[in-house]
């Protein structure tokens, strides 16, 4: 029985990408590339996930870089993965905004790719239970979740200090030591599972965050310091001690684009057709694995990123500050908008225009691009408050128009 391999890339920008040039550099010299590449090695197949912010960037920007995505997609070697439309942490905010967020990301899918995606990623493989029935309500088969993650679920009850520890605690690695043996992993991370809450189930598929570390690191495969032939060598381990197995590499689609660094790009396509060449690894899309290797071992999976818990995004004073003002502003909304339909001026174009992008923006503001860099580069998170700043503009413009003439009839 052959290897299964899986490879999910993930594309994302910010919603400032395009103003601060990030989309167009990144189009350049990422986005155009990836298809070329898996072009030349049709036997080679990945899930992409385009985030749905980036789809609108990358739209208004040049829409011909969308257009290899699509016909990769219409011939099977691409499978598209939706997510949450502007990349936000989904197990912190309400229900309603989760399915908001998805539903939004799903519709710039369909409307651009012309299908309708059965995979889901989500952002951070930012995971909860509470997932499960927004997913499976809207036709979602199945989601990638990190192999931290899953470490954690094989115990009965996971103990507090090991829900805070961070993923590289919980599954070390050394990339600089030669001897290290990339396939010395828990068996356990390479087949799939099936997670329910009610009558509610999403099919989940394991990224190995070790191996797929190596495509995000300097000290990785795409930088030539982890050759090819050591990938391949972990592969046929794996191979060997599995008899089979799924090994799912899951990583930023930036990285193996080159992100401006032709020798990645180089370095990418030797280790494809390394891959393309060997005859125990079948490269296949997460739907076709799922339609093949049906999961069928029920699992409860604990909430959990990729790096093991929420703390990167939520520990620090600033991000307390930005998550508390935001909410603040979701719950205002909320008192405007239940005030407006109880007094029937929700129908109002002028009130229903504003409320609409007040939304809009608390939904672009719950992004947690915003809370992860918070210095490097700075002026994000310099335009993170000047959004809310106007978000907040806006929203009392709003409430002069609810509630002022109201005061004024009376």
């Amino acid at each position: 029985m052959k290897l299964k391999l899986v490879c999910l890339w993930h594309l994302y920008q910010p919603s400032v990408g395009l103003e601060m040039g990030w989309a167009q550099e990144n189009a350049w010299e990422c986005y155009r590339i990836i298809p070329k590449i898996y072009a030349a090695h049709p036997r080679m197949k990945a899930a992409i996930n385009i985030q749905g912010v980036l789809i609108e960037q990358l739209l208004a920007y040049d829409p011909s870089v969308i257009e290899p995505y699509k016909a990769l997609i219409h011939n099977g070697q691409f499978e598209i993965v939706c997510s949450a439309y502007y990349h936000p942490l989904l197990p912190l905010l309400p229900p309603e905004d989760m399915a908001e967020q998805i539903d939004m990301d799903m519709a710039a899918i369909e409307d651009t790719f012309g299908v309708k995606p059965v995979g889901f990623r989500p952002p951070e493989l930012a995971w909860s239970s509470i997932l499960i029935p927004i997913l499976a309500e809207r036709g979602i088969q199945w989601s990638i979740i990190d192999s931290s993650t899953l470490k954690l679920a094989r115990k009965k009850m996971p103990a507090l200090t090991d829900l805070e520890e961070s993923s590289t605690e919980l599954l070390p690695y050394s990339l600089e030591d030669p001897s290290v043996d990339l396939a010395d992993r828990d068996e356990a991370f390479y087949q799939t599972y099936v997670s329910r809450v009610a009558e509610h189930r999403v099919n989940l598929l394991i990224r190995d965050h070790q191996l797929s570390r190596l495509f995000e690191e300097p000290s990785g495969c795409l930088t030539g310091v982890v050759k090819p032939k050591r990938l391949v060598a972990a592969l046929k381990n794996l191979h060997h001690r599995l008899r089979g197995g799924i090994v799912v590499i899951s990583a930023d689609g930036e990285y193996i684009g080159g992100q401006g660094d032709s020798s990645r790009v180089v370095h990418f396509e030797e280790i494809l057709s390394e891959m393309e060449d060997l005859d125990f690894v079948e490269s296949v899309t997460p739907a076709e694995l799922f339609d093949r290797v049906p999961a069928r071992k029920e699992i409860f999976v604990p909430a959990g990123t990729q790096m093991g818990n929420f703390d990167r995004w939520t520990a620090s004073a600033e991000d307390k500050i930005f998550i508390q003002q935001l909410n603040h502003l979701r719950r205002e909304l909320e008192h405007v908008g239940l005030y407006a339909r109880i007094t029937g001026k929700a129908d109002e174009s002028a009130i229903r225009d504003l409320m609409g992008r007040v939304r809009r923006l608390i939904l672009m503001l719950q992004s947690n691009s915003w809370l992860t860099w918070h210095y490097e580069p700075a002026q994000l998170r310099i335009r993170g408050y000047e959004y809310m700043l106007e978000t907040r503009s806006l929203l009392n413009s709003l409430k002069e128009l609810v509630y002022e003439r109201e005061a004024t009839l009376s």
